[in-house]
């Protein structure tokens, strides 16, 4: 595999995903909410995750994935972001 720019560090490295431009491992796994499309990967387990949906319409929702398939038609996903420490 070549080496390309991260978009986000813009440092040479093995592109990790691709999300308008190439982000490397470092800068992926330090990311808070970066969607990544079906296209260049799924979750590596099941689980829950926040998705965009392309069922009958475009929304932002959250989507189990079983057995390697979201339950719905999906086009970009990300884990769930952790809930905020203070409660207001």
């Amino acid at each position: 595999m070549s080496l390309e720019i991260c978009k986000l560090c813009d440092q040479e490295a093995k592109p990790w995903v691709h999300i308008n431009g190439h982000i490397c491992q470092d800068c992926y796994a330090n990311a808070k909410f970066i969607w990544i499309s079906v296209k260049d990967r799924l979750p590596e387990k099941d689980g829950r995750y926040l998705v965009v949906e392309d069922h009958h319409y475009k929304w932002v929702g959250v989507c189990s994935m079983r057995n390697g398939k979201f339950d719905y038609p999906v086009k970009y996903w990300m884990p769930i972001p952790e809930a905020p420490k203070e409660v207001c």
